[in-house]
């Protein structure tokens, strides 16, 4: 068990440092079309399935029918795969995680909200600069590489749009995210 976590652990890391460098080199290829954001969400929640049935937590998804966007797949999947396992990873047992997406003055603006330890003001703070990655072990103890949100930055940033979380300790936190009309 503590080899295979490991190199789960591993892996993560280099899989997070490659994209982020990627990313840098301009290597990955932004491909933006029309997509199903609501597709994306699912998956997530099937691949998060059994960490969330482990720790008794309830995966909501509010996406209003039919919302398309035109975005990179690869890259937006990925965003929304960082943003809910980290929710996951920071909600304790019982608690409730929600997906959510409205367009706002013509851009869409998503959600993920969880109602799990929160983060301190000067945490917060530190959350997407590159200079001062840090991680914070999760309820279960699960660890992280300090790099998937500012990965998940790089991403919504390539999109035109932007990132910010809300938060206070011991309420759960709110992560948003837009991505812009092209």
């Amino acid at each position: 068990h503590y080899l295979y976590s490991g190199i789960l652990k591993t892996y993560n890391l280099l899989s997070e440092l490659l994209d982020w460098a990627n990313l840098q080199r301009q290597k990955v290829a932004f491909e933006p079309k029309i997509i199903d954001a609501e597709s994306c969400v699912d998956e997530t929640f099937q691949i998060l399935e059994l960490s969330a049935q482990n720790k008794k937590l309830t995966l909501v998804k509010l996406i209003p029918e039919n919302t398309e966007l035109t975005a990179d797949r690869n890259m937006f999947c990925t965003i929304v795969r960082n943003l809910l396992s980290n929710a996951v990873k920071f909600t304790s047992e019982g608690g409730t995680i929600t997906f959510s997406a409205k367009f706002v003055n013509g851009e869409h603006v998503f959600t993920v909200a969880d109602t799990g330890v929160g983060i301190s003001p000067e945490n917060l703070e530190r959350l997407f600069k590159v200079d001062e990655s840090f991680s914070t072990a999760g309820t279960n103890e699960e660890s992280g590489t300090g790099l998937g949100l500012i990965l998940c930055k790089e991403l919504v940033e390539k999109h035109g749009g932007k990132i910010w979380a809300e938060s206070e300790l011991g309420k759960g936190a709110e992560f948003h995210f837009t991505i812009p009309l092209p």
